[in-house]
């Protein structure tokens, strides 16, 4: 593809069946020569739920912080 997302500095809290969890997110696109160029960077703020074992999202928001020029 032409593009490539990225998720870093992960920061998971767990109380029971419910957790919450922030993220880095970058967003990176293939520039006019062939370069990696950084498009948009924001940020996970997650509320996840375990059902019958499996981990689930129940919210997601993800806000960008910078956005593309």
């Amino acid at each position: 593809g032409n593009d490539c997302h990225l998720i870093s500095n992960v920061d998971i809290t767990v109380s029971g069946d419910r957790a919450t969890a922030t993220s880095t997110w970058s967003y990176i696109i293939r520039g006019p020569e062939d370069q990696p160029l950084l498009a948009k960077i924001g940020h996970y703020e997650d509320i996840l739920v375990r059902e019958d074992g499996v981990w689930r999202f129940l919210r997601r928001e993800a806000p960008m912080g910078i956005p593309a020029t």
